[in-house]
C-alpha cells in the first residue's frame, strides 16, 4: 500500500492525497480520498462562516 500525504488547502481544509502521485483519486495507487476530502472542505467552509457547496 502506498503512503499518504496531507496538506492544507487555501480554505484551511486538511486534504489527503497519495504520496507518490499527489492525487486524491489515484488509479495507479488504487486510493480514493475524494469523499473524505469533500467532507473536510465542507467543514472548513462552515468554520470560515461560508455556506458549504459542491464547487470545491
Amino acid at each position: 500500500m502506498s503512503e499518504t500525504q496531507t496538506y492544507t488547502d487555501e480554505n484551511g481544509a486538511q486534504i489527503i492525497v497519495c504520496q507518490p502521485d499527489q492525487l486524491e483519486h489515484c488509479g495507479r495507487c488504487q486510493m480514493d480520498f475524494t469523499e473524505i476530502n469533500d467532507e473536510a472542505r465542507a467543514e472548513a467552509a462552515i468554520a470560515a462562516g461560508k455556506e458549504p457547496n459542491d464547487d470545491f
